[in-house]
Protein backbone atom coordinates (compact mmCIF):
# COMPACT_ATOMS: atom_id res chain seq x y z
CA UNK A 1 0.00 0.00 0.00
CA UNK A 2 1.39 3.43 -0.91
CA UNK A 3 0.34 7.01 -1.54
CA UNK A 4 -0.75 6.43 -5.13
CA UNK A 5 -3.27 3.74 -4.12
CA UNK A 6 -5.53 6.37 -2.55
CA UNK A 7 -5.93 9.01 -5.22
CA UNK A 8 -7.92 9.13 -8.43
CA UNK A 9 -6.39 10.09 -11.78
CA UNK A 10 -6.63 13.77 -10.82
CA UNK A 11 -4.83 13.22 -7.52
CA UNK A 12 -8.01 13.67 -5.46
CA UNK A 13 -8.85 11.48 -2.47
CA UNK A 14 -12.06 13.13 -1.26
CA UNK A 15 -13.91 16.43 -1.24
CA UNK A 16 -16.47 17.93 1.10
CA UNK A 17 -17.60 21.48 0.60
CA UNK A 18 -14.51 23.65 1.01
CA UNK A 19 -12.25 20.69 1.89
CA UNK A 20 -10.23 18.87 -0.75
CA UNK A 21 -8.02 15.97 0.28
CA UNK A 22 -5.51 15.39 -2.48
CA UNK A 23 -2.08 14.16 -3.39
CA UNK A 24 0.87 16.43 -2.67
CA UNK A 25 2.32 18.40 -5.59
CA UNK A 26 5.77 19.90 -6.02
CA UNK A 27 4.38 23.40 -5.46
CA UNK A 28 3.31 22.40 -1.91
CA UNK A 29 6.93 21.99 -0.77
CA UNK A 30 7.61 25.39 0.82
CA UNK A 31 4.23 25.53 2.58
CA UNK A 32 4.68 21.97 3.88
CA UNK A 33 8.16 22.69 5.28
CA UNK A 34 6.93 25.92 6.85
CA UNK A 35 4.10 24.05 8.58
CA UNK A 36 6.47 21.30 9.77
CA UNK A 37 8.75 23.96 11.29
CA UNK A 38 5.73 25.42 13.08
CA UNK A 39 4.29 22.20 14.52
CA UNK A 40 7.32 19.95 15.00
CA UNK A 41 9.27 19.57 18.23
CA UNK A 42 12.38 19.60 16.05
CA UNK A 43 11.20 22.43 13.80
CA UNK A 44 14.57 24.15 13.95
CA UNK A 45 16.08 21.11 12.22
CA UNK A 46 14.31 22.11 9.02
CA UNK A 47 16.39 25.31 8.94
CA UNK A 48 19.64 23.87 10.25
CA UNK A 49 19.70 20.75 8.10
CA UNK A 50 18.44 21.30 4.55
CA UNK A 51 18.94 17.59 3.83
CA UNK A 52 16.53 16.77 6.67
CA UNK A 53 13.91 19.09 5.18
CA UNK A 54 14.38 17.59 1.73
CA UNK A 55 14.21 14.05 3.11
CA UNK A 56 10.96 14.87 4.93
CA UNK A 57 9.54 16.37 1.78
CA UNK A 58 10.48 13.34 -0.35
CA UNK A 59 8.85 10.98 2.18
CA UNK A 60 5.62 12.97 1.96
CA UNK A 61 5.74 13.22 -1.80
CA UNK A 62 6.44 9.53 -2.39
CA UNK A 63 5.24 7.72 0.74
CA UNK A 64 8.65 6.08 0.98
CA UNK A 65 8.32 5.97 4.78
CA UNK A 66 5.38 3.54 4.49
CA UNK A 67 2.84 6.13 5.59
CA UNK A 68 0.03 7.64 3.55
CA UNK A 69 0.32 11.42 3.17
CA UNK A 70 -2.69 13.46 2.11
CA UNK A 71 -2.57 17.17 1.38
CA UNK A 72 -5.44 19.37 2.53
CA UNK A 73 -6.73 22.28 0.47
CA UNK A 74 -9.30 24.52 2.07
CA UNK A 75 -11.55 27.06 0.41
CA UNK A 76 -9.55 26.83 -2.86
CA UNK A 77 -6.66 28.67 -1.19
CA UNK A 78 -4.14 25.90 -1.80
CA UNK A 79 -2.13 24.14 0.88
CA UNK A 80 -3.86 24.31 4.25
CA UNK A 81 -2.35 21.32 6.02
CA UNK A 82 -1.86 17.61 5.74
CA UNK A 83 -2.92 14.25 7.08
CA UNK A 84 -0.32 11.64 7.91
CA UNK A 85 -1.83 8.17 8.04
CA UNK A 86 0.72 6.00 9.87
CA UNK A 87 0.84 2.21 9.80
CA UNK A 88 -2.10 1.88 7.38
CA UNK A 89 -1.92 -1.94 7.42
CA UNK A 90 -2.15 -2.29 11.21
CA UNK A 91 -5.30 -3.19 13.09
CA UNK A 92 -5.18 0.23 14.77
CA UNK A 93 -3.63 2.81 12.44
CA UNK A 94 -2.66 6.28 13.61
CA UNK A 95 -3.57 9.56 12.00
CA UNK A 96 -1.91 12.91 12.44
CA UNK A 97 -3.45 16.13 11.16
CA UNK A 98 -1.57 19.42 11.02
CA UNK A 99 -3.22 22.64 9.89
CA UNK A 100 -1.89 26.11 9.23
CA UNK A 101 -2.51 28.43 12.19
CA UNK A 102 -5.38 30.40 10.69
CA UNK A 103 -7.44 27.20 10.24
CA UNK A 104 -6.92 25.57 13.64
CA UNK A 105 -9.74 25.11 16.15
CA UNK A 106 -12.46 25.33 13.52
CA UNK A 107 -13.42 21.64 13.27
CA UNK A 108 -11.62 21.14 9.96
CA UNK A 109 -9.38 18.36 11.26
CA UNK A 110 -12.38 16.46 12.60
CA UNK A 111 -14.17 16.80 9.26
CA UNK A 112 -11.08 15.41 7.52
CA UNK A 113 -10.91 12.47 9.93
CA UNK A 114 -14.59 11.75 9.30
CA UNK A 115 -13.91 11.71 5.56
CA UNK A 116 -11.19 9.11 6.13
CA UNK A 117 -13.65 7.01 8.12
CA UNK A 118 -16.34 7.32 5.48
CA UNK A 119 -13.89 6.27 2.78
CA UNK A 120 -12.77 3.30 4.82
CA UNK A 121 -9.27 4.27 5.93
CA UNK A 122 -10.31 4.54 9.55
CA UNK A 123 -12.27 1.54 10.72
CA UNK A 124 -13.67 2.88 14.01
Amino acid sequence: MNNKDFFDDNGIYATEGQIVLRAFREDDRDAFISLKKDVSDVGVAYDLMPKFAESSWQEVLTGSDGNIHICLDYNSDGFAGYLNFQHPNREVPEIGIDLVKKLRNRGIGLRCAMKLKIYGLLKK
